[in-house]
């Protein structure tokens, strides 16, 4: 998507022409994806998703450690969480997740860090109990088996956590 050159000194409607630009490429939020009939099989970026279908077969394609990976998505299960770690003077913490569920294969999980808050706060009892997001957080997490994943919560500026909050995240595994 090619957009125009801005003078946004002159005009004010050369500010709403950028702005609604801008809205344009970031889709307000929406992401979206390829959709394929073929099994993908091009190397790609780690990371790099498709969907596929073909009939009344659905997939999600994701490729990681060299190779294409996939998920059935028409007999799919899902299961969703929130928990939160409590934070250590170090860049990195992690703790095991429990799904609740066993899955037939290890799943792909998602994990969002949704905020944190002082550990004399309380015990949190819910995902709106983390009424504010620290600068420089990031959540992720990978299944360990088809029962569990590990999560970790890091500061991404490089220093260290806070051991004085809890920091909140939600989770979402897919697999059949």
């Amino acid at each position: 998507m090619k957009v125009g050159d801005y003078n946004i000194g002159r005009s004010k409607v050369e500010l709403v022409n950028m702005l609604t630009d801008i809205q344009d490429i970031l889709n307000l939020g929406l992401y979206g994806g390829t959709v394929v009939s073929t099994v993908p099989t091009a190397i790609a970026s780690a990371g790099e998703s498709k969907l596929f279908y073909s009939g009344a077969d659905y997939r999600l394609y994701y490729y990681i450690n060299d190779g294409w990976r996939y998920i059935h998505l028409n007999n799919r299960v899902e299961l969703a969480g929130w928990s939160y770690i409590a934070e250590a003077a170090s860049p990195v913490v992690t703790q095991s997740q429990a799904f609740g569920a066993t899955f037939a294969v290890a799943p792909l999980v998602f994990v969002s860090y949704i905020g944190s808050r002082l550990i004399s706060a309380g015990t949190p009892t819910g995902p709106a109990w983390f009424t504010g997001a620290l600068t420089l957080r990031m959540a992720a997490g990978y299944a360990t088996s088809t029962t569990e994943c590990t999560v970790a919560i890091e500061n991404t500026s490089g220093g260290n956590l806070d051991a004085t909050y809890n920091s909140g995240y939600v989770w979402r595994a897919l697999s059949i």
